[in-house]
């Protein structure tokens, strides 16, 4: 049967229905997980209209899909890899190497190189991408909460976090300040399907790194500051590795 078809057997009501709340609700997860258990009902119309619905969810169901795979017995697993399929077809912007869809956008952090010389700054970029299939708006970014092994630097201008860990043992950090990018109020930044932009978090005047290996990653205020419509939490990345030698 084809995708219109599912979408039209779900709509009859035959066994399944979107989630009422925002992605990532309590109840939105629960009925998430209720539609996957139905790709192995025995009833073959709930068994498509449940595809169907997972279809229609997109990205944020990926994770409990993948999930799935250890799980469950082969219709189920041969039906959530044909959703993770049509997802993946749907949204062709979507990156495996970012961080999870909050809102139609991903947040992807990369280091500027592998290793940074002590003393000299560390710069990281962080690219918000609109990964949906429609145009989506979000607040440029202001300034930048730095956390680092624990030591933390706000700024009430802020519209994201860059968290900092260093690991194995090391000193703790008691000098820094937040990163600032730009002055004024938030200005919303209109983003066509696939559209990015990307930011240059550097490190130099706010914090001074001492020799070691670090993990980072970054949290867009998406949900704590309502700067990204339709998000029902804070959009984070992925998370890299850079040596300060």
């Amino acid at each position: 049967m084809s995708v219109t078809g599912w979408i039209l057997v779900a709509a009859l009501g035959l066994g399944s229905t979107l989630p009422a709340d925002a992605p990532g609700g309590a109840e939105w997860e629960a009925r998430a997980r209720e539609l996957i258990a139905q790709l192995e009902a025995d009833a073959y119309a709930v068994r498509e209209a449940a595809t169907a619905s997972l279809i229609e969810l997109g990205p944020e169901i990926l994770d409990l899909l993948s999930e799935s795979l250890d799980e469950g017995g082969p219709e189920l697993v041969g039906r959530a890899r044909y959703v993770m399929q049509q997802i993946a077809r749907r949204w062709k912007y979507l990156s495996a190497e970012a961080g999870p869809v909050t809102g139609g956008f991903q947040a992807k952090l990369s280091a500027d190189r592998a290793a940074f010389a002590a003393g000299k700054p560390v710069v990281l970029t962080v690219e918000l991408r609109n990964v949906s299939d429609r145009p989506r708006r979000l607040a440029r970014m202001r300034a930048v909460d730095l956390e680092v092994s624990g030591s933390r630097f706000v700024s009430p201008e802020s519209d994201g976090l860059l968290s900092i860990v260093r690991i194995g043992a090391g000193k703790a950090v008691a000098q820094g300040r937040p990163i600032v990018l730009h002055e004024g109020p938030p200005h919303l930044i209109e983003f066509r399907n696939g559209g990015p932009i990307s930011t240059l978090l550097s490190l130099e005047g706010c914090v001074e790194l001492e020799a070691g290996h670090y993990e980072a990653h970054f949290t867009y205020y998406a949900r704590t500051r309502k700067l990204l419509e339709g998000a029902s939490r804070d959009l984070k990345s992925n998370t890299v590795r850079f040596q300060v030698q």
